[in-house]
């Protein structure tokens, strides 16, 4: 939760988080009447009054009973205010040291350790066990060369929230925590989450190693047959998707760390549709492991995975006998034209029950699930295997 800019205006009955938090004294909240000169309509000549039309603003902690306008110095009696006038609640100022002093001793509070930094106000490094970052407060002095500093140093950076609205153009890997959340359920969820995630150097180098790993899917896939992509690509993939528990947690925690880099770009295709969709890695996971599916492996390199291959697998599903709600297409191209099924299946169930694994989504995978080594050399394993079958096979074809 996040407090409102200040100016926040609200007409109506106030949210209660919004007095819970003028109740705290992390608000200020004033109450202003806002008049508008209409002017007054009588019978009686006398009585009649034309507005100016300008707008006068008023404190109105107190029954007002009068009011003038400091425009033109009409004014308008009790009865005529409810007429030509507003009455709004504003936030008017943030208690921001109230609120900071809070959060830093909460965070405290758990075990962890908070070092000012000198000539720094508002910037601490913070020890999480034997983790530390750098943390630092909204309003506070901060620069991006102590955020170059703190990611080249295998640390982190985390950032304190307290306004919507108010975020600066900060670095992806950068933790950002609200100060209210950290007030109203404690930091001991937090701890560990910091705890366990990877360096945002070690996310940067992950990142650059999933195209390095999804080129090499591609280039080797012209040289795999269909049956290996199958058999042993397709059930060494999914098992480890399985397998992998301490790794599934780390990226989990990754992706919700680090927004970002949970939904990936697809191209969309055919007329009518957007140029690109995005898709959701934690929930394509949770899928996954959820259970049952059809899958399909396709080992495409000139062709696509379009809405025939669709098609075909939906005629699997017809007769699974397993009774599976789910279908997984596993593929080593890109080439996927059919994405806006994924994304139409999505809406109308609300889940992920068609899911295509390209390359991408491959590389992306077996590397934050860190067996990408190992897919890498079965993939080798496979080519060279069938390699030796064509050679036996020539000499077999040889005449004596």
């Amino acid at each position: 939760m996040l407090i409102p800019v200040l100016g926040t205006r609200y007409t109506n009955d106030l949210p209660s988080y919004i007095k819970d938090l003028k109740n705290n004294n992390y608000i200020n909240l004033n109450k202003f009447i806002e008049l508008d000169c209409i002017g007054r309509e009588s019978t009686s000549i006398g009585d009649r009054m034309i507005g100016c039309r300008q707008k006068t603003i008023l404190p109105a902690e107190k029954e007002i009973d009068l009011l003038e306008c400091s425009h033109c110095d009409n004014y308008y009696i009790e009865e005529e205010i409810a007429r030509c006038c507003n009455i709004y609640f504003e936030i008017t100022s943030i208690n921001y040291s109230k609120v900071f002093e809070e959060t830093l001793k909460i965070i405290q509070s758990t075990g962890c350790t908070l070092v000012n930094i000198d000539n720094r106000t508002g910037n601490y490094f913070l020890q999480v066990e034997e983790r530390q970052y750098l943390l630092v407060l909204e309003e506070e002095a901060t620069d991006f060369l102590s955020i170059s500093k703190a990611i080249q140093e295998n640390n982190g950076l985390i950032f304190i929230k307290l306004v919507e609205n108010k975020l600066p153009t900060l670095p992806d890997t950068i933790v950002t925590i609200s100060a209210i959340d950290i007030i109203s359920s404690g930091f001991e969820k937090e701890k560990y989450r910091l705890r366990d995630l990877p360096s945002a150097q070690t996310v940067i180098e992950s990142i650059q190693k999933v195209s390095l790993v999804e080129e090499e899917i591609l280039s080797k896939s012209s040289l795999i047959t269909w049956q290996a992509v199958e058999n042993e690509l397709t059930n060494f993939f999914l098992d480890k998707l399985r397998s992998q528990q301490i790794q599934l947690y780390k990226y989990r925690n990754m992706l919700d760390s680090y927004p970002r880099f949970r939904r990936i770009p697809v191209n969309a295709a055919g007329a009518g549709n957007a140029d690109k969709l995005t898709i959701d890695l934690l929930d394509y996971l949770d899928e996954v492991i959820k259970g049952d599916f059809t899958a399909d492996a396709k080992c495409y390199t000139t062709t696509a995975v379009d809405h025939h291959t669709i098609e075909k697998v939906q005629h699997h599903l017809s007769k699974d006998k397993f009774n599976s709600k789910r279908i997984l297409i596993l593929a080593t191209t890109n080439k996927v034209t059919c994405w806006d099924d994924v994304h139409d299946y999505k809406i109308a169930t609300g889940q992920y029950r068609l899911l295509i694994f390209s390359a991408r989504i491959i590389a992306e995978l077996v590397v934050q699930l860190d067996f990408a080594d190992d897919f890498l050399s079965l993939l080798q394993n496979c080519i060279a295997a069938e390699n030796q079958i064509k050679i036996t096979n020539k000499k077999g074809t040889k005449t004596p």
